[in-house]
C-alpha cells in the first residue's frame, strides 16, 4: 500500500458530507439528522486518522503544523463573521445597550472558549448561548486540534512503550466518560478529544490495513456485510432519537455512560460503509463536483451559515413568511436554500481564489 498516496474517494465522501451537513444546518434533512450525527462528524476525524502522515519529529513540532491551517482560518473568518453579528444586534444597542453588550461578550467569550453551551447541565439543546447563528458550525477546527494532540500523544505511546493503538481505543472511550461527567464543557471540545483521537486511531488502522480496498472472494459477501453495518448504523440513530438524547461532539457531548462507546462503534462503521460506496463514484462525472467540495471543508464549513441566514431573511422579505415542516412548500424552500448554501460557498471561495490570484499578478508587474 502506497501510505502517501491520497485517494479520492476521501474527498468525495468528505464532499457528500458538506452537503449532508449544510441540508442538517439548514434544516432541510430533518429526518436524517439523528443519523447524521452518528456519521457525518466521525467521518472527518476517522478520515483525518485515515490520511494522517506519522513523521519523525517531536510531536510538538507536528502539532505546531497541524494548528496553523485550522486556527488561523478560525479566527479569521470568526472575526469576519463577528461583524454580521453585530449588524444584526446594532438596531438593540441603544434601546437595549446593558443587555446587548453583554451578549456581545458573551459571544466574544465563546469564541475563545468554542462552546455554545458551558454548562453540562444545560438542557436549552441551542448552541446558540456563547456562539451566533453565523460562526457555531467553526466549533470543528479547534476539536480538530485538540483531538490531533490526543492522536499524538497515542502515537507516542505506541512508539515509547510498543502499546498498539486499537489496545488504546478503549482508555481514550473511558477518559472520555470521565471528562462527560464534569459539571463544565471544558474548552475546544477537550471533554471528547480522546474519542475523536480513537476515531483518528481508527481510521489510521483502517489506512494501515487496507480494509477498505481489499478484494473480498464472494463480492455478495462483502455487499451483505456492508448492508448489516448500514442498518446498525441506523438502529444506532434511530436509538439516538428515541433516547432524546444527542450525541453530538460539540456542545452537546455524547451524553450518558454508553454515549461515547455507542458514537464511536457507529463513527466507524457509517464512515466505513458511506466511503466504500464512494469507490464506486471514482472517475464519474459528478465525482469532481463532490471533490471539490470535499477539498474547500473549511471555507464552506465557515461560510454556509452565512448565506443560510439570509436566505431566509430574503425570503421572509419577500413573501412575508417561512414554510413550515412538512407544508407543500417547504420542500422547494429547503432544496433551492440547499442549492444556494452550496453553490453560494463555492462561488465566495472561487471569488476569493480570484482576488488572491489578482493580487499576486500585479505584485509581480
Amino acid at each position: 500500500m502506497m501510505a502517501g498516496k491520497r485517494k479520492d474517494y476521501v474527498d468525495i465522501a468528505k464532499g457528500i458530507a458538506m452537503i449532508w451537513i449544510i441540508a442538517v444546518h439548514a434544516d432541510g434533512a430533518p429526518y436524517t439528522g439523528t443519523v447524521g450525527y452518528v456519521l457525518l462528524i466521525p467521518l472527518f476525524f476517522l478520515t483525518a486518522g485515515f490520511l494522517w502522515k506519522d513523521k519523525d519529529e517531536p510531536p510538538l513540532s507536528q502539532l505546531k503544523k497541524r494548528m496553523r491551517p485550522l486556527l488561523r482560518p478560525y479566527f479569521g473568518y470568526n472575526a469576519a463573521l463577528f461583524v454580521l453579528y453585530l449588524i444584526d444586534v446594532l438596531p438593540a444597542l441603544i434601546p437595549q445597550t446593558r443587555e446587548t453588550c453583554k451578549d456581545i461578550l458573551k459571544h466574544i467569550i465563546g469564541v475563545f472558549w468554542s462552546e455554545g453551551q458551558i454548562w453540562m447541565n444545560d438542557q436549552s439543546g441551542t448552541l446558540l448561548n456563547w456562539f451566533t447563528r453565523y460562526n457555531y458550525p467553526l466549533w470543528f477546527l479547534t476539536a480538530m486540534v485538540t483531538a490531533s494532540a490526543a492522536f499524538l500523544l497515542l502515537l507516542w505511546l505506541r512508539r515509547r512503550f510498543g502499546c498498539p493503538l486499537k489496545v488504546m481505543v478503549i482508555p481514550c472511550i473511558l477518559v472520555t466518560i470521565a471528562l462527560n461527567t464534569l459539571p463544565i464543557r471544558l474548552p475546544w471540545n477537550l471533554n471528547n478529544c480522546f474519542l475523536a483521537a480513537a476515531l483518528m486511531a481508527a481510521g489510521w488502522g483502517i489506512r494501515q490495513t487496507d480494509i477498505l480496498e481489499r478484494q473480498w472472494k464472494s463480492p455478495w459477501l462483502e455487499w451483505l456485510c456492508y448492508l448489516m453495518a448500514a442498518g446498525a448504523v441506523l438502529a444506532i440513530g434511530i436509538w439516538n432519537q428515541a433516547l432524546t438524547t444527542s450525541m453530538l461532539m460539540s456542545a452537546y457531548g455524547p451524553h450518558g455512560n454508553w454515549g461515547p462507546l455507542i458514537y464511536f462503534v457507529g463513527g466507524v462503521i457509517g464512515p466505513c460503509v458511506l466511503l466504500r460506496l464512494c469507490r464506486l463514484l471514482e472517475g464519474t462525472r459528478i465525482s469532481g463536483f463532490f471533490m471539490e467540495l470535499g477539498q474547500s471543508t473549511i471555507p464552506i464549513l465557515a461560510l454556509h451559515r452565512s448565506i443560510i441566514t439570509y436566505y431566509n431573511r430574503v425570503w421572509e422579505f419577500f413573501t412575508g413568511y417561512r414554510p413550515e415542516l412538512g407544508s407543500g412548500i417547504y420542500f422547494l424552500f429547503s432544496g433551492l436554500r440547499l442549492v444556494i448554501a452550496v453553490f453560494g460557498s463555492m462561488g465566495l471561495i472561487w471569488a476569493g481564489k480570484r482576488i488572491r490570484r489578482g493580487r499576486v499578478t500585479k505584485t509581480d508587474i
